[in-house]
């Protein structure tokens, strides 16, 4: 039932729209976020001789992949098209703290990590990119989330790389896949022939990545940043939820 829903959760939503306003739509959103959690997270990584058992874990593991892969594509179309700025705030908040739900789940699942990473990529493009309606540096609270995630994915980057050291996951290899996929599974492709195998991992360069991208930021808006904190005698919810240490 929950994956037949998540299927057509676009069109379920293209029906609401006219009828609801883009606050009361994001608040759905946000509402089953909540609701599904991690749900489905490492159901996959053991594998049992009952073919039955494997089906039903392989569902379960589409909960959370679906979920990412979903947050991913709506929060890039919607923050770039809304000029509601509650429903950009709480949309901002609900998929940074889904991803890093994920990201720093007890159980580790590289596969739906990545996915995850996909999310925080979708909303730091969306929210600064130049024809948003939305004037992102009119907001001090998402300046100080986005550079918040800064050390946060430091930490994510040492436990990532721990994981995958531990897991001999860092070897040479000549098959590679795209970064931040926002598809299930991921294809992968092979290095040209002439090329040497390389050691590396995808998971590890995407989070490279994020951390370059919310340091760029940091130094960028650095002024607005130390204005917001200073001037503000309170945090909004959006930016309480969102600055706790995961």
């Amino acid at each position: 039932m929950m994956l037949a829903l998540l299927d057509n959760l676009d069109l379920i939503l293209d029906a609401l729209k006219p009828v609801y306003d883009e606050y009361r739509i994001t608040t759905y959103i946000a509402a089953w976020s909540n609701v599904m959690g991690i749900r489905g997270i490492g159901a996959i990584d053991e594998i049992s001789t009952n073919a039955l058992i494997n089906q039903r874990k392989a569902r379960q593991h589409l909960l959370i992949v679906k979920k990412m892969i979903f947050l991913s594509r709506f929060a890039r179309s919607f923050l770039s098209e809304t000029s509601n700025g509650a429903a950009r705030d709480l949309l901002i908040s609900t998929c940074v703290a889904s991803a890093l739900d994920v990201i720093f789940s007890p159980s580790i699942d590289i596969g739906v990590s990545r996915l995850a990473f996909g999310v925080i990529l979708g909303v730091i493009e969306a929210s600064f990119e130049a024809e948003s309606k939305y004037k992102i540096f009119d907001n001090g609270d998402i300046h100080l989330i986005f550079c918040r995630l800064t050390p946060v994915l430091c930490d994510a980057f040492n436990r990532y790389f721990d994981y995958l050291k531990t897991k001999n996951m860092l070897k040479p290899k000549k098959t590679f896949t795209q970064l931040f996929p926002t598809v299930y599974p991921f294809e992968e492709q092979t290095i040209d022939s002439n090329v040497k195998e390389e050691t590396f991992n995808e998971c590890l360069m995407e989070l490279t990545v994020l951390i370059c991208i919310c340091n760029r930021i940091t130094a960028t808006v650095e002024n607005s940043i130390v204005a917001a904190f200073t001037n503000s005698h309170s945090y909004t919810e959006m930016t309480r939820i969102c600055l706790q240490s995961p």
